[in-house]
């Protein structure tokens, strides 16, 4: 599954914005035990982390509406932004519109994850375009369990490290461990999952024209977990890397938000 066709990508290149200042850092991982109970009231209202290609910032949730409309306050370097945007209980999806000063419009899909669990915290994985030029898509994502950032300086241009390798806090539908990736060689590389102790050996392939690496997950009882992951704040050297995105389980329909962090 590609989000290329989701979201209609990937015309040219894009420089991609800053990462946070903050020195990249092995995962420390926590350990999820399984949900047992499922939430069938989903309520996405409150105040996330946000991270978005290595910008960070807090998303508040305010009003989710009858009819799915949103509004929400991004809080970015200390600035408030008011966005608005569309939640999809049927495909548990958030769309969220963010107009910039210098006219161009980026557009947020996120997928929820988590907080049909009732004892886990609410999360998103997803990705956004810029338009125009729409091109190629970004890492984010939103945790409404991690502290929210502080007011960060940006580097003003990119740097060369673009290397996907290293270990990365894994979170996956409130699911949560470390990802370690290694051994990249031609766009595939090998991977351990480590979730309650358990570790799993995964490969995945990378995509460098759209910063995008897919990773296959098959699991006991036969049924597949294909993930997709947009690179976001790696190309900033000694910035923390990670990646926004989310997974769908075959057979199956609706994709479910994830992410990595190689900052916590």
């Amino acid at each position: 599954m590609r989000c290329s066709h989701r979201v209609g990508l990937v015309v040219s290149a894009l420089t991609l914005v800053a990462g946070i200042a903050a020195p990249a850092a092995s995962a420390a991982a926590h350990s999820d035990s399984t949900p047992q109970a499922v939430s069938t009231d989903i309520n996405i209202e409150g105040t996330y982390y946000w991270n978005a290609d290595g910008f960070t910032g807090t998303l508040r949730i305010a009003r989710v509406a009858a009819d799915g409309s949103v509004d929400a306050i991004l809080n970015d370097s200390g600035l408030n932004e008011h966005l608005t945007g569309t939640w999809k209980p049927s495909t548990t999806t958030l769309d969220l519109q963010r107009p910039l000063p210098d006219g161009v419009t980026q557009f947020y899909e996120y997928y929820l994850g988590g907080s049909r669990y009732s004892a886990h915290p609410t999360m998103f994985g997803g990705l956004y375009t810029t338009v125009p030029p729409a091109t190629i898509a970004h890492g984010t994502y939103l945790d409404s369990a991690m502290p929210q950032a502080a007011s960060m300086q940006r580097p003003a241009s990119p740097g060369a490290d673009t290397d996907v390798e290293g270990t990365y806090y894994w979170n996956a539908d409130g699911f949560t461990g470390a990802l370690d990736i290694y051994d990249e060689v031609n766009g595939t590389f090998a991977a351990v999952l480590n979730v309650n102790g358990q570790g799993e050996f995964l490969h995945g392939t990378r995509d460098f024209a759209h910063n995008s690496i897919w990773l296959s997950r098959p699991l006991p009882d036969g049924t597949v977990q294909t993930y997709e992951y947009l690179l976001g704040g790696s190309p900033y050297s000694q910035y923390p890397k990670m990646f926004g995105g989310y997974f769908r389980t075959s057979p199956g329909g609706i994709s479910y938000g994830s992410y990595l962090d190689s900052a916590r």
